[in-house]
């Protein structure tokens, strides 16, 4: 009988050993995240005074009138936040996070500002991209759309981006590059995009009004507003436009990137999709929002007026050819538009007709999070 209780005792000690070793794994387990979280946060920091001293050495060196080697000057008015920090703008909005809105040229860029205007955001007022930002903030609407040289301010993406608060977004054609991803890992992230035979076409009529595209596009810009100009415009400047998009469709495979389609903005695939957009646009950037605000929000978007706003939307059939057809595809056009979600073109008799196989749907995945998956942003 003894004996059974001794075995009895060792196979309970050797148990009771078991759970303690597993325990204190866990223990460890548990402390090493702490460490790891907190070892993140420091280097978070010193990235952040990091950057921080490079800007006050580029401040100090505009003000002495040296600017270094490898360093462009701070040349630009800001304000200063409550507690100090220079910034694009003092007023925060009623989210706590910091947004950044990478669209393709001519998809929706200011009418999504708009959009997030009405939700309570507030705007920086610049146009950021990796080494320089357009500074709107103080420029004249007509100064804005000519694209003035002197808005220009040359500075790398991660440091324009420190002048951004809590509540506010920024926007810009920003490439899904390594680089620009850790930049905006902080951010919270939308991909604004559009159908690109429309988008494109809606770029050549920009470009046309305002003047912009400088030597490259002045052998088309003052051409008949006809299709013989789009396939001029896409011989010309189509390679221009399509190397801007290219990078940015990578975009799309990042679940933390909000998408934003301009077709659902307008209506175009129904009252539900465009409401239910702008909702869950809401909710990814955690603003309390009703349907009947979300209709609002639309409402006032869509009468603003932009920098961009040309009077009327863009029908890529109006300018549409067989010529320009074979451009787009060769520009790999088509492959782009097929990436965004968007349908083939039938290749017998749709492109004549201005017919699509199918209406487009959005292949990316969830905003944020399995729970939040829909067919059309």
């Amino acid at each position: 009988m003894s004996l059974f209780r001794a075995v009895k005792s060792y196979i309970k000690q050797r148990l009771r050993n078991a759970v303690g070793v597993t325990d204190l794994r866990n223990e460890q387990a548990v402390l090493l995240r702490s460490l790891d979280d907190r070892l993140q946060a420091v280097q978070r920091q010193l990235s952040s005074i990091e950057d921080w001293s490079t800007l006050g050495l580029l401040r100090r060196n505009a003000a002495d009138g040296e600017p270094g080697e490898s360093l462009a000057p701070w040349r630009f008015p800001v304000y200063l936040s409550r507690d100090g920090r220079p910034c694009f703008q003092p007023r925060q909005g009623r989210s706590s996070s910091r947004v950044v809105v990478c669209s393709i040229p001519k998809s929706g860029t200011y009418l999504t500002a708009e959009i997030l205007r009405g939700l309570g955001l507030v705007a920086t007022g610049v146009h950021v991209d990796e080494q320089r930002f357009t500074d709107y903030r103080f420029a004249s609407p007509q100064q804005a759309r000519k694209d003035d040289p002197r808005l220009y301010s040359e500075m790398p993406l991660r440091h324009s981006l420190l002048f951004l608060l809590p509540g506010q977004f920024t926007v810009g054609h920003l490439p899904c590059t390594p680089s620009v991803i850790q930049a905006l890992t902080p951010f919270r992230k939308l991909m604004v995009y559009r159908d690109l035979r429309d988008a494109v076409v809606s770029w050549m009529r920009f470009v046309t009004d305002t003047g912009r595209g400088g030597q490259r596009a002045a052998s088309w810009r003052d051409l008949p507003d006809d299709p013989e100009k789009l396939v001029r415009m896409l011989d010309v400047s189509g390679p221009q436009y399509f190397e801007t998009v290219r990078p940015m469709l990578a975009w799309r495979d990042h679940s933390d990137v909000f998408p934003v389609a301009f077709e659902v903005l307008l209506g175009d695939r129904g009252e539900a999709a465009r409401f239910g957009c702008i909702a869950e646009l809401a909710e990814f950037l955690q603003i309390p929002c009703s349907e009947h605000e979300a209709r609002q929000v639309v409402e006032r978007a869509l009468a603003a007026n932009t920098i961009t706003k040309s009077g009327r939307r863009t029908d890529w059939r109006a300018y549409w050819s067989e010529p320009a057809e074979r451009r787009f595809r060769a520009l790999d056009g088509e492959e782009m538009n097929a990436a965004l979600g968007y349908a083939r073109l039938a290749e017998s008799g749709g492109m004549a007709a201005g017919r699509r196989e199918e209406p487009p749907v959005l292949p990316f995945p969830a905003a944020h999070g399995p729970e939040h998956q829909r067919e059309a942003a």
